[in-house]
């Protein structure tokens, strides 16, 4: 099985980069192949921000309609390219998983120390952390802290209210 994982890119630090290669070693634990835009496009230095978009489009599109199925990282709403790839996945039928999904497949349930930490914090606080918080605690991204959680919750350690700021339970 071929994921291709979507997700923001743009306008992001290392555009994004440490945020798809973790859920890529999470999803890859259970046995998948896994695609991310950066194995597929290198932007150049000097080119303006909208050519390297619209190149990036140009050629990840055909390796995201190939793929078996597409996974979107959080924060893929708030991004143009992201919300285009979500339509054509929807227009094609293309299966949309959560790392949840595949996690529960994954033989390997054993926690980083990393993942250990933000749970311990986790537990500590009231109300619950909101993704930035834990962000900022753990000093990675918005993303790469609610990567964390999903795979946190994927294995049973916490549960997640969607869509809501401090929706985080232990």
């Amino acid at each position: 099985m071929k994921i291709y994982i979507a997700g923001p890119v743009s306008g992001i630090p290392l555009y994004n980069l440490p945020a798809f290669q973790e859920a890529r070693a999470l999803l890859e634990k259970s046995g998948v192949e896994c695609v991310i835009p950066h194995d597929i496009y290198h932007p150049g230095d000097s080119k303006c921000p909208a050519v390297i978009w619209c190149e990036a489009m140009l050629k990840c599109l055909p390796e995201l309609e190939s793929s078996d199925a597409v996974l979107f990282l959080p924060g893929w709403e708030g991004s143009p390219g992201a919300r285009r790839e979500h339509c054509i996945v929807k227009d094609k039928n293309i299966p949309i998983i959560t790392i949840d999904t595949q996690l529960k497949e994954a033989d390997n349930p054993n926690m980083t120390e990393r993942q250990q930490q933000a749970l311990d914090w986790i537990k500590q606080q009231t109300p619950p952390p909101t993704m930035q918080e834990l962000g900022d605690y753990l000093g990675v991204s918005r993303q790469r802290a609610s990567a964390i959680v999903h795979y946190l919750a994927a294995n049973g350690h916490l549960t997640i209210k969607e869509y809501h700021p401090r929706g985080i339970r232990t």
